[in-house]
């Protein structure tokens, strides 16, 4: 597996938007663990479609992978930066009003929203996963902190969105999403995607096909 392009930004819904961090070497570790537990080890993943290939994450991830695969040619380097920030504020503004709606029943998890682009033989994949943070205290200080736990790292929420690239055409394909608390906003009103095989879906899609016989 080949990391072209990752990214990581801290979701705090007490400030005004979602902070970048930069990523040390040391920390790519992590980044590939939620790679892996979001690819091929989580086992509880649910596919689903994209019926709008404009919305505000997809287009950003189409021409943040061209922008990225074709670097050796004129890009804006900037340009993924702007993206994957675009793409972390669309959550963060979700989350906001999500918090808002449901603050007399829960909180929101606390954490950090990594994005990846991946490649693997050949074949391309867009990884966005909402990360842990976990409650940890400071021995000097005993002043309490929020970070990234050492070990049993937890990614609550992730989606792999298969790319099909050609040239600066970009198709996507399968979006395998998982949530451990099964929230809509994370597919309905963040991802924008459509679950692929639920009865609902599949006899709307019959229905379909049966007005356009007719």
């Amino acid at each position: 597996m080949e990391i072209l392009y990752r990214s990581l930004h801290n979701l705090d819904l007490s400030m005004e938007e979602p902070i970048r961090k930069e990523i040390p070497s040391d920390f790519d570790s992590y980044i590939t663990e939620y790679i892996n537990f979001a690819t091929s080890e989580n086992k509880t993943s649910k596919m689903y479609s994209v019926p709008d290939h404009n919305t505000t994450v997809m287009h950003c991830i189409a021409d943040l992978a061209v922008n990225i695969i074709q670097q050796n040619m004129q890009t804006d380097e900037n340009l993924p930066t702007e993206l994957s920030d675009s793409i972390a504020r669309k959550l963060f503004v979700i989350e906001h009003a999500t918090q808002a709606r449901m603050e007399h029943l829960t909180n929101l998890q606390r954490g950090s929203i990594v994005q990846a682009l991946i490649k693997e033989n050949e074949e391309y994949q867009y990884i966005i996963a909402k990360v842990e943070h976990s409650e940890w205290y400071n021995g000097d200080t005993l002043a309490r902190n929020f970070g990234f736990p050492g070990e049993n790292k937890r990614v609550w929420k992730s989606a792999v969105i298969d790319l099909s690239i050609q040239g600066i055409n970009v198709t996507h394909g399968n979006v395998k999403v998982f949530s451990n608390t099964g929230a809509q906003y994370w597919t309905k009103d963040f991802l924008e995607v459509r679950e692929a095989n639920s009865d609902k879906v599949n006899t709307e899609e019959v229905l379909k096909i049966v007005n356009q016989e007719l």
